[in-house]
């Protein structure tokens, strides 16, 4: 999640020094996320990692199946989070 925030407020907080690479960063998983991938038989907070890494596998999917600008396309994974709130 904070990554999203580092994000978000990027030219704030990386005035001095280089931003990381957002592109890196995987989509923050909550019940919503889930459900909009149509993951409905996990809970966030009791994934496994093998779960985890699943269900970023799917939202990379997704993402490649959609149309996304240049800002979203070097977020990676995270750019889902900003895309799933937008709709």
């Amino acid at each position: 999640m904070s990554f999203k925030y580092f994000y978000v407020f990027e030219s704030l907080i990386f005035k001095e020094k280089k931003a990381p690479d957002f592109g890196k960063c995987d989509c923050p998983l909550d019940s919503i996320i889930l459900e909009k991938v149509k993951i409905n038989n996990l809970v966030w907070s009791k994934l496994t990692q093998e779960n985890y890494i699943t269900c970023q596998d799917i939202i990379k999917k997704e993402l490649n199946g959609m149309f996304l600008d240049q800002e979203l396309l070097k977020l990676g994974n995270l750019a889902y989070d900003f895309v799933s709130w937008g709709h």
